[in-house]
C-alpha cells in the first residue's frame, strides 16, 4: 500500500490554519476569440490601485499588442485597446508610476521581421495612447520600468559583424523624450536563447536591475548574466555570470526573471540540457551582496516547460511562479518562500482547468494580494487565451510546514530493519520529479519496482513485501531527477 503524505498535506491545510492559494479564479482577458492571444514579450501586468491592466497580442489577425483594464480588481476586463497606432506590433511591455499613468513598449512588425523598439504612454487610464516615440530602429524585445520621473527600457539590439549587445535608454521626464540608448553588456556576444531572453526590476530605492541570457562563453549553451545601476542608469556595473558555469557549457539557459529586496538579489530561469528540449529545469540563485556575487543554483521544478516569473512583497517574502507537466495538474504553479530564498515550501496550482500554461507575468500589491496573467489553451488546442488570476498564498506556520514539503531529496532507511516479510521505506521530494524506486538482490540483479511515476513534491512512503524471497541483504534504489540514493534492507525470517 503506497501513503502519498503531499496529498493527506494538502486536505488538511483546506482544514486547519494553513491557507494555500486562495481564490484564484481564473478570467478571460482577451476580446478576440479566433487564434493565438498570448502573453509572450516583456512584462504583461501592472497595477494602480483598482485597476489592474494586463498588455496581450493577438497573433491571428490583426498582430497588435492590446491593453484590457480592469477596475473592479480583476473580476472583470474591458476590451483591449492598441497601443502602437495601425502598424502591426508585438512583443509589449507595460508598467505605471504612482499618479496612475500608464507606459508601454513594443516592437513594430514589418512583413516577417521585428523592425525597432517603440514607446507610448497614457494619462487617461489606458483609454488612449500618445504618438509613438521611436527608442530603437533595431532593437527588440523591451522591458520597461519607471520610477518617479524617471522611465527605462531595457532591450536587445543587433550590432557589427552579427553580434547582438543589451542596451538601455531611459527618460528623466516622464517620457516626454529619451536620450541615447547605450550598451550595458561588456563582452562580445554571438547568440543568445529568444525565450523571454531580458528581464529588468527597479527596486524602492531606485536601483536598476537587468539580467538575460547570452552566448559569450566558448560552447552551444547560454548563460544569465547581471548588471545593476545605483546611479538611476547613469551607468551600470560590470556583468556577472548568475548561474554555475561549472563543467555545464552546453546547457540552455532563457527565461530569466529578477526580483530584490535591500542587498538580496534574487534571479530565476529555465534550463536545458540539451537543445532537444528535455531535461529542462527551473533554477534559482540569489546574492545577498547586492549581486557582486551569486550563490550556487537551486532546481525548484522539473519539467517546467516554459519562463519562470519572480516577484517579491513588501515583507521580502518570494513569489516564484512557473509552468510545469505534472501527472494531473499541467500549467502554473507559484511558490513562495519567507527565508529569503532558503526555502519554498508551500507551492499552490493556479490554474482552474489543466491547459498548458506559459508566458507568465506576477506582482504582488501592498495587501500581499498575488497578480498574475498568462496564456493557455483551454478553450481549445488550436486556440490561445489571456488568463488572469488573483488570490494569496500565505504561509501561517513555516516550521509545520517545511516539514511536509522537504527542502531537499532524501532517501530514509527502511522501517522496521530486519523485517518480515513486509517493511516501509519513504523518501522526500523538494520538487516535482520523475522517480524510479526499485529492489535488487546483492549481486545487483531487480527483484521489484516500487515507483515508476511522476510525482509532486512531498513526503512519500511505500510498503514492500518480501514473501517468496530468501532471507539476506537486498538493495533498494531510487532516482528522482538528478538525484539518486542506495540503501541496504535485511530480511530475515
Amino acid at each position: 500500500m503506497k501513503n502519498i503524505y503531499y496529498f493527506f498535506l494538502v486536505t488538511f491545510i483546506l482544514f486547519s490554519n494553513y491557507v494555500i492559494g486562495q481564490d484564484f479564479t481564473n478570467v478571460k482577458v482577451n476580446h478576440l476569440d479566433a487564434g493565438d492571444q498570448d502573453t509572450d514579450g516583456g512584462n504583461s501586468i501592472a497595477l494602480y490601485g483598482n485597476n489592474v491592466y494586463v498588455l496581450w497580442q493577438d497573433w491571428e489577425s490583426t498582430y497588435f499588442c492590446y491593453v484590457s483594464k480592469s477596475t473592479d480588481g480583476g473580476e472583470t476586463f474591458n476590451d483591449g485597446v492598441t497601443i502602437g497606432g495601425n502598424d502591426p506590433h508585438l512583443f509589449g511591455a507595460i508598467a505605471t508610476d504612482n499618479s496612475g499613468s500608464v507606459y508601454v513598449a513594443w516592437d513594430r512588425i514589418e512583413g516577417e521581421n521585428i523592425n525597432g523598439v517603440y514607446f507610448a504612454k497614457s494619462i487617461d487610464q489606458a483609454a488612449t495612447f500618445s504618438t509613438p516615440l521611436t527608442i530603437s530602429a533595431e532593437g527588440i524585445f523591451p522591458q520597461i520600468s519607471v520610477y518617479g520621473s524617471n522611465v527605462y527600457i531595457f532591450f536587445i539590439q543587433s550590432k557589427e559583424n552579427n553580434k547582438i549587445g543589451f542596451f538601455f535608454a531611459r527618460s528623466t521626464n516622464g517620457g516626454t523624450n529619451f536620450e541615447a540608448p547605450y550598451e550595458i553588456s561588456d563582452a562580445s556576444i554571438d547568440d543568445l536563447k529568444f525565450d523571454s531572453p531580458t528581464a529588468m526590476y527597479v527596486d524602492n530605492s531606485g536601483n536598476i536591475y537587468c539580467v538575460w541570457n547570452d552566448g559569450r562563453t566558448d560552447g552551444a549553451g547560454s548563460d544569465i548574466y547581471f548588471a545593476k545601476s545605483t546611479n538611476s542608469g547613469i551607468s551600470f556595473t560590470n556583468n556577472i555570470m548568475v548561474n554555475d558555469i561549472a563543467g555545464s557549457s552546453e546547457k540552455l539557459r532563457s527565461g530569466c526573471s529578477i526580483a530584490a529586496d535591500g542587498s538580496n538579489v534574487y534571479v530565476a530561469w529555465r534550463q536545458e540540457d540539451d537543445n532537444q528540449g528535455s531535461n529542462r529545469k527551473i533554477l534559482f540563485s540569489k546574492s545577498t551582496n547586492g549581486g557582486s556575487s551569486f550563490s550556487s543554483e537551486t532546481e525548484i521544478a522539473s519539467l517546467g516547460f516554459g519562463s519562470p516569473a519572480l516577484t517579491v512583497n513588501s515583507a521580502g517574502e518570494i513569489y516564484l511562479a512557473y509552468p510545469q507537466y505534472s501527472v494531473e495538474q499541467n500549467g502554473i504553479f507559484c511558490t513562495k518562500s519567507n527565508d529569503e530564498g532558503n526555502t519554498f515550501p508551500v507551492t499552490t496550482f493556479i490554474n482552474s482547468v489543466n491547459a498548458n500554461g506559459k508566458y507568465i507575468s506576477i506582482l504582488v500589491d501592498g495587501n500581499d494580494d498575488l497578480y498574475m496573467t498568462w496564456a493557455d489553451d483551454r478553450s481549445g488546442e488550436d486556440n490561445k487565451d489571456v488568463i488572469f488570476a488573483k488570490g494569496k498564498i500565505t504561509i501561517t506556520d513555516i516550521e509545520e510546514v517545511a516539514n511536509i514539503i522537504p527542502a531537499q531529496f532524501e532517501l530514509m532507511q527502511n522501517y522496521p530493519n530486519p523485517f518480515n516479510p513486509s517493511t516501509l521505506i519513504g523518501y522526500n521530494l523538494p520538487v516535482s520529479s520523475n522517480v524510479s524506486l526499485k529492489i535488487f538482490d546483492i549481486i545487483g540483479k531487480e527483484i521489484a519496482v516500487l515507483v515508476n511515476e511522476y510525482q509532486a513534491p512531498g513526503v512519500y512512503e511505500i510498503e514492500f513485501n518480501g514473501a517468496g524471497l530468501s532471507n539476506g541483504v537486498y538493495i533498494y534504489k531510487i532516482n528522482a531527477g538528478s538525484f539518486f540514493a542506495v540503501k541496504k534492507l535485511l530480511l530475515i525470517k
